[in-house]
């Protein structure tokens, strides 16, 4: 079974006879269940530095490499804005 997760970003330009124009871009991701899996325990254990870079490391050596690439991208967008697993993170061999 695979889920998919649907990112939207939304740019406004102006390119429409000077009008604003809202532009919205669907991307869609094919999520194993194990790359699902470890998401939700990296969100539960967010809140400690060291079991999050525990889980992480776990969830590296688990994953397909695909999966592992999808995860890794998703980290270093999760943990902008939270300066303790940013540090955590930055330290952490990509």
């Amino acid at each position: 079974m695979q889920y998919i997760v649907i990112n939207f970003t939304f740019n406004i330009f102006t390119t429409f006879q000077d009008k604003k124009v809202l532009y919205i871009e669907v991307k869609l991701l094919h999520m194993s269940r194990k790359l699902s899996y470890y998401r939700l325990i990296l969100r539960k254990v967010s809140f400690d530095r060291e079991l999050f870079l525990r889980e992480l490391k776990k969830a590296c050596e688990c994953l397909s490499p695909s999966d592992k690439m999808k995860l890794l991208d998703w980290v270093k967008h999760y943990v902008k804005g939270n300066s303790i697993l940013d540090n955590a993170v930055s330290e952490f061999a990509f």
